[in-house]
């Protein structure tokens, strides 16, 4: 397993301890409650980096795709009218 979702499921596990524990509808206290989870999103184990940094690559459809929606444009722009007629 990626270390990503490792760390994303020991965030999840942590959060539902303290929902256990403290949650208002448990018969927790509200404040505790959201204190103990603030404390939790602001630990800097939570954030976890990406090994790599991420990168998105067009694919050759996706670029035939754009210069064909291109040269309809310019089509489209010689030859619309521009001319209007009055009945």
């Amino acid at each position: 397993m990626s270390p990503v979702r490792d760390a994303d499921r020991a965030r999840t596990a942590a959060r539902r301890a303290v929902a256990r524990r403290l949650h208002p509808d448990m018969g927790g206290d509200t404040a505790a409650y959201l204190d103990a989870l603030a404390a939790l999103d602001a630990a800097p184990a939570w954030r976890p980096v990406p090994a790599a940094p991420v990168t998105f690559r067009r694919t050759r459809w996706s670029r035939a795709r754009s210069g064909l929606r291109r040269q309809r444009r310019r089509w489209l722009a010689r030859h619309r009218s521009s001319r209007y007629t009055e009945l």
